[in-house]
Protein backbone atom coordinates (compact mmCIF):
# COMPACT_ATOMS: atom_id res chain seq x y z
CA UNK A 1 0.00 0.00 0.00
CA UNK A 2 2.47 2.41 0.99
CA UNK A 3 4.49 1.30 -2.02
CA UNK A 4 1.74 2.02 -4.25
CA UNK A 5 1.40 5.94 -2.35
CA UNK A 6 4.93 6.21 -2.77
CA UNK A 7 4.71 5.62 -6.80
CA UNK A 8 1.48 7.41 -6.81
CA UNK A 9 3.59 10.52 -5.25
CA UNK A 10 6.24 10.50 -7.56
CA UNK A 11 4.18 10.09 -10.50
CA UNK A 12 1.93 13.44 -9.52
CA UNK A 13 5.25 15.30 -8.79
CA UNK A 14 6.84 14.04 -12.25
CA UNK A 15 3.22 15.47 -14.04
CA UNK A 16 3.54 18.85 -11.85
CA UNK A 17 7.09 19.16 -13.21
CA UNK A 18 6.28 18.71 -16.54
CA UNK A 19 3.34 21.18 -16.61
CA UNK A 20 5.76 23.71 -15.07
CA UNK A 21 8.49 23.03 -17.84
CA UNK A 22 6.51 23.07 -20.56
CA UNK A 23 4.31 26.49 -19.52
CA UNK A 24 7.52 27.97 -18.90
CA UNK A 25 8.35 27.18 -22.60
CA UNK A 26 5.06 28.16 -23.91
CA UNK A 27 5.57 31.25 -22.20
CA UNK A 28 8.72 32.03 -23.23
CA UNK A 29 7.42 31.40 -26.58
CA UNK A 30 4.93 33.87 -26.25
CA UNK A 31 7.32 36.23 -24.67
CA UNK A 32 9.34 36.30 -27.53
CA UNK A 33 6.98 36.85 -29.94
CA UNK A 34 5.53 40.01 -27.92
CA UNK A 35 9.14 41.59 -27.76
CA UNK A 36 10.65 40.73 -31.31
CA UNK A 37 7.81 41.30 -33.26
CA UNK A 38 8.64 44.68 -33.81
CA UNK A 39 12.05 43.87 -35.47
CA UNK A 40 9.81 41.09 -37.27
CA UNK A 41 8.96 42.04 -41.36
CA UNK A 42 5.46 40.95 -42.08
CA UNK A 43 6.54 37.56 -43.60
CA UNK A 44 8.34 36.51 -40.64
CA UNK A 45 5.02 37.51 -38.04
CA UNK A 46 2.51 35.75 -40.43
CA UNK A 47 5.95 32.13 -40.57
CA UNK A 48 5.42 32.16 -36.71
CA UNK A 49 1.37 32.92 -36.21
CA UNK A 50 1.21 29.36 -38.79
CA UNK A 51 3.79 27.61 -36.77
CA UNK A 52 1.52 23.50 -36.03
CA UNK A 53 3.87 23.28 -32.97
CA UNK A 54 6.85 23.41 -30.16
CA UNK A 55 9.29 22.34 -32.20
CA UNK A 56 8.40 24.35 -35.48
CA UNK A 57 8.53 27.59 -32.86
CA UNK A 58 11.66 26.69 -31.33
CA UNK A 59 13.26 26.05 -34.51
CA UNK A 60 11.65 29.57 -35.61
CA UNK A 61 13.41 31.03 -32.92
CA UNK A 62 16.86 29.50 -33.43
CA UNK A 63 17.01 30.63 -36.95
CA UNK A 64 15.25 34.25 -36.14
CA UNK A 65 18.66 34.80 -34.02
CA UNK A 66 21.09 32.74 -35.93
CA UNK A 67 20.11 35.27 -38.81
CA UNK A 68 20.91 37.74 -36.97
CA UNK A 69 24.46 36.49 -35.52
CA UNK A 70 26.84 38.82 -36.24
CA UNK A 71 29.89 36.45 -35.32
CA UNK A 72 28.32 32.86 -36.15
CA UNK A 73 31.78 31.41 -35.06
CA UNK A 74 31.55 32.99 -31.23
CA UNK A 75 29.33 31.40 -28.49
CA UNK A 76 27.49 34.75 -28.11
CA UNK A 77 25.29 36.63 -30.43
CA UNK A 78 25.39 40.17 -30.02
CA UNK A 79 22.50 41.53 -31.69
CA UNK A 80 20.30 39.11 -29.37
CA UNK A 81 22.22 40.77 -26.51
CA UNK A 82 21.83 44.17 -28.03
CA UNK A 83 18.06 43.48 -28.07
CA UNK A 84 17.99 41.90 -24.63
CA UNK A 85 19.23 45.33 -23.52
CA UNK A 86 16.64 47.40 -25.17
CA UNK A 87 14.32 45.56 -23.34
CA UNK A 88 15.72 45.91 -19.82
CA UNK A 89 16.82 49.53 -20.55
CA UNK A 90 12.92 50.21 -21.82
CA UNK A 91 11.51 48.54 -18.08
CA UNK A 92 13.86 50.16 -16.17
CA UNK A 93 12.83 54.05 -17.46
CA UNK A 94 9.87 53.71 -19.45
CA UNK A 95 7.64 51.82 -17.36
CA UNK A 96 5.08 54.43 -16.90
CA UNK A 97 3.58 52.89 -14.51
CA UNK A 98 3.09 49.30 -16.69
CA UNK A 99 5.70 47.29 -14.28
CA UNK A 100 7.64 45.13 -16.29
CA UNK A 101 6.63 46.15 -19.52
CA UNK A 102 8.22 49.60 -20.63
CA UNK A 103 8.94 48.27 -23.82
CA UNK A 104 5.41 48.52 -24.22
CA UNK A 105 4.83 52.05 -24.17
CA UNK A 106 5.50 54.27 -27.09
CA UNK A 107 9.40 55.54 -26.09
CA UNK A 108 9.81 51.76 -25.31
CA UNK A 109 8.21 50.13 -28.97
CA UNK A 110 10.64 52.92 -30.70
CA UNK A 111 13.64 51.71 -29.16
CA UNK A 112 13.13 48.11 -29.78
CA UNK A 113 12.07 49.43 -33.65
CA UNK A 114 15.56 51.28 -33.74
CA UNK A 115 17.35 51.23 -31.34
CA UNK A 116 19.06 53.33 -28.79
CA UNK A 117 19.40 56.99 -30.05
CA UNK A 118 22.37 58.36 -31.30
CA UNK A 119 21.62 61.83 -29.21
CA UNK A 120 18.71 62.18 -26.30
CA UNK A 121 17.88 65.62 -24.87
CA UNK A 122 15.33 67.06 -22.50
CA UNK A 123 13.84 70.06 -21.79
CA UNK A 124 10.33 71.54 -22.04
CA UNK A 125 7.75 72.03 -25.15
CA UNK A 126 5.79 74.65 -25.95
CA UNK A 127 1.89 73.83 -27.04
CA UNK A 128 1.41 75.38 -29.55
CA UNK A 129 -1.70 74.83 -32.77
CA UNK A 130 -0.62 75.02 -36.41
CA UNK A 131 -0.44 78.57 -36.24
CA UNK A 132 2.43 78.78 -33.96
CA UNK A 133 -0.48 79.94 -30.92
CA UNK A 134 0.05 78.65 -27.86
CA UNK A 135 -2.58 76.55 -26.40
CA UNK A 136 -1.15 76.57 -22.24
CA UNK A 137 0.90 78.58 -20.78
CA UNK A 138 1.64 75.30 -18.49
CA UNK A 139 5.71 74.06 -19.24
CA UNK A 140 5.29 70.54 -20.56
CA UNK A 141 8.32 67.90 -20.04
CA UNK A 142 9.77 67.02 -23.03
CA UNK A 143 12.22 64.76 -24.62
CA UNK A 144 14.12 64.71 -27.49
CA UNK A 145 15.56 61.71 -29.89
CA UNK A 146 17.91 62.20 -32.65
CA UNK A 147 19.16 59.33 -35.42
CA UNK A 148 21.72 61.06 -37.44
CA UNK A 149 22.24 58.06 -40.00
CA UNK A 150 18.36 57.68 -40.45
CA UNK A 151 17.97 62.01 -40.27
CA UNK A 152 15.08 61.49 -37.95
CA UNK A 153 14.04 63.54 -34.60
CA UNK A 154 11.66 62.28 -32.35
CA UNK A 155 9.93 64.35 -29.72
CA UNK A 156 8.04 63.19 -26.88
CA UNK A 157 6.22 64.99 -24.63
CA UNK A 158 4.07 64.50 -21.55
CA UNK A 159 0.76 66.35 -21.80
CA UNK A 160 -1.24 64.34 -18.95
CA UNK A 161 1.99 65.38 -16.01
CA UNK A 162 1.44 61.69 -15.44
CA UNK A 163 5.02 60.82 -16.62
CA UNK A 164 3.59 59.13 -20.10
CA UNK A 165 5.45 60.52 -22.99
CA UNK A 166 3.96 60.27 -26.58
CA UNK A 167 5.01 61.30 -29.84
CA UNK A 168 4.15 65.23 -30.72
CA UNK A 169 3.76 64.44 -34.12
CA UNK A 170 5.08 61.30 -36.68
CA UNK A 171 7.72 62.06 -38.73
CA UNK A 172 7.05 61.01 -42.38
CA UNK A 173 10.14 59.23 -42.49
CA UNK A 174 9.82 57.42 -39.46
CA UNK A 175 8.57 53.88 -41.24
CA UNK A 176 10.68 54.20 -43.51
CA UNK A 177 13.30 54.22 -41.19
CA UNK A 178 11.72 51.21 -39.17
CA UNK A 179 11.22 49.02 -42.23
CA UNK A 180 15.39 49.48 -43.09
CA UNK A 181 15.74 48.46 -39.66
CA UNK A 182 14.07 44.99 -39.97
CA UNK A 183 15.98 44.32 -42.76
CA UNK A 184 18.98 44.96 -42.08
CA UNK A 185 19.52 42.31 -39.71
CA UNK A 186 22.53 43.97 -37.91
CA UNK A 187 20.90 45.44 -34.53
CA UNK A 188 24.23 46.97 -33.84
CA UNK A 189 25.33 48.71 -37.42
CA UNK A 190 23.14 51.33 -37.66
CA UNK A 191 21.97 51.72 -41.77
CA UNK A 192 22.93 54.35 -43.91
CA UNK A 193 19.43 54.54 -46.22
CA UNK A 194 21.32 55.72 -48.90
CA UNK A 195 23.71 53.28 -49.32
CA UNK A 196 21.84 50.26 -47.53
CA UNK A 197 23.06 46.61 -49.38
CA UNK A 198 19.46 46.24 -51.36
CA UNK A 199 19.21 43.46 -53.75
CA UNK A 200 16.18 41.99 -55.41
CA UNK A 201 15.15 38.27 -55.66
CA UNK A 202 13.01 36.65 -57.70
CA UNK A 203 12.24 32.46 -58.51
CA UNK A 204 11.78 31.63 -61.95
CA UNK A 205 12.71 28.54 -63.91
CA UNK A 206 13.65 26.42 -60.83
CA UNK A 207 16.45 29.03 -60.13
CA UNK A 208 16.56 31.84 -57.07
CA UNK A 209 17.99 34.88 -58.92
CA UNK A 210 19.79 37.83 -57.12
CA UNK A 211 20.04 40.98 -58.42
CA UNK A 212 23.00 43.33 -56.56
CA UNK A 213 23.19 46.69 -57.50
CA UNK A 214 26.89 47.17 -58.05
CA UNK A 215 26.96 50.12 -56.38
CA UNK A 216 26.00 49.10 -53.51
CA UNK A 217 28.94 46.23 -53.42
CA UNK A 218 32.50 46.93 -52.16
CA UNK A 219 35.76 45.43 -54.20
CA UNK A 220 39.27 44.62 -53.51
CA UNK A 221 41.29 45.45 -56.44
CA UNK A 222 44.63 44.27 -57.77
CA UNK A 223 45.91 43.97 -60.75
CA UNK A 224 43.30 45.47 -62.75
CA UNK A 225 41.51 42.76 -61.20
CA UNK A 226 37.81 43.70 -59.07
CA UNK A 227 37.03 41.39 -56.54
CA UNK A 228 34.17 40.56 -54.23
CA UNK A 229 33.14 37.74 -52.56
CA UNK A 230 29.51 37.07 -51.17
CA UNK A 231 27.64 34.38 -48.35
CA UNK A 232 24.47 33.55 -49.61
CA UNK A 233 22.00 31.20 -47.41
CA UNK A 234 18.25 30.93 -48.68
CA UNK A 235 15.48 29.75 -46.27
CA UNK A 236 12.84 28.11 -47.80
CA UNK A 237 9.20 27.76 -46.31
CA UNK A 238 5.87 25.97 -48.52
CA UNK A 239 2.73 27.00 -46.83
CA UNK A 240 4.28 28.73 -43.89
CA UNK A 241 6.72 25.68 -42.94
CA UNK A 242 9.88 25.36 -43.52
CA UNK A 243 11.62 22.62 -45.55
CA UNK A 244 14.99 23.58 -46.20
CA UNK A 245 18.31 25.92 -45.53
CA UNK A 246 20.65 26.36 -48.96
CA UNK A 247 24.12 27.65 -48.06
CA UNK A 248 26.45 28.98 -51.05
CA UNK A 249 29.62 31.15 -51.55
CA UNK A 250 29.86 33.35 -54.58
CA UNK A 251 33.05 34.86 -55.86
CA UNK A 252 33.14 37.81 -58.61
CA UNK A 253 36.06 38.48 -60.22
CA UNK A 254 36.60 41.08 -63.24
CA UNK A 255 38.50 43.93 -64.93
CA UNK A 256 37.92 47.38 -63.46
CA UNK A 257 36.44 48.94 -66.65
CA UNK A 258 34.07 45.79 -67.03
CA UNK A 259 32.90 46.64 -63.45
CA UNK A 260 32.01 50.15 -64.13
CA UNK A 261 29.62 49.30 -66.91
CA UNK A 262 27.82 46.90 -64.42
CA UNK A 263 24.77 48.31 -62.91
CA UNK A 264 23.87 45.31 -61.55
CA UNK A 265 25.35 41.65 -60.51
CA UNK A 266 23.71 38.54 -60.72
CA UNK A 267 23.59 35.05 -58.91
CA UNK A 268 21.36 32.23 -59.63
CA UNK A 269 21.01 28.97 -57.19
CA UNK A 270 19.13 26.31 -58.55
CA UNK A 271 16.06 25.01 -56.65
CA UNK A 272 13.70 23.00 -57.86
CA UNK A 273 10.41 22.24 -55.79
CA UNK A 274 9.05 19.38 -54.87
CA UNK A 275 5.50 19.01 -53.59
CA UNK A 276 2.32 21.32 -54.73
CA UNK A 277 1.87 24.56 -52.36
CA UNK A 278 2.87 28.14 -51.85
CA UNK A 279 6.49 28.72 -51.59
CA UNK A 280 8.49 31.44 -50.07
CA UNK A 281 11.87 32.40 -50.02
CA UNK A 282 14.16 34.21 -47.35
CA UNK A 283 17.43 35.43 -49.05
CA UNK A 284 20.08 36.72 -47.04
CA UNK A 285 23.49 38.02 -48.71
CA UNK A 286 26.67 39.09 -47.05
CA UNK A 287 28.79 41.03 -48.61
CA UNK A 288 32.28 39.42 -47.14
CA UNK A 289 34.21 42.28 -47.60
CA UNK A 290 32.48 45.02 -45.64
CA UNK A 291 30.11 42.36 -43.46
CA UNK A 292 27.29 43.52 -45.05
CA UNK A 293 24.20 41.77 -44.33
CA UNK A 294 21.01 41.96 -46.25
CA UNK A 295 17.75 39.97 -47.03
CA UNK A 296 14.65 39.89 -50.06
CA UNK A 297 11.82 37.73 -50.40
CA UNK A 298 10.30 36.23 -52.77
CA UNK A 299 7.19 33.86 -53.25
CA UNK A 300 6.31 31.22 -56.09
CA UNK A 301 3.39 29.25 -55.87
CA UNK A 302 3.93 25.66 -57.23
CA UNK A 303 0.86 24.32 -59.23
Amino acid sequence: MKKCLFITIILFMFVCTLHDYLSAKKKEEDSFFETTRFIMIKAEIEIYKHLAGKEEREEFIEDFWKKRDPTPDTEENENREEYRKRIEFANRWFHEGIKGRGWDSERGRLLLHLGFPTERRFGEYSDTDRYGRLRTTKRIPMEVWYYYEYRLRLVFADYTGLGKLTLTRIPSNLLFAMDAAKFSLNLRKRVDLESAFKFETKFKANHINIKIPTKNVSFEEKDEKMTSKFGITAYVYRNGKKIDEIKVEKNLEMNKNEILKLKHIQFDIPYEPGQKGKYLFEVIVEEIYSSSKYRSFCKYKHK
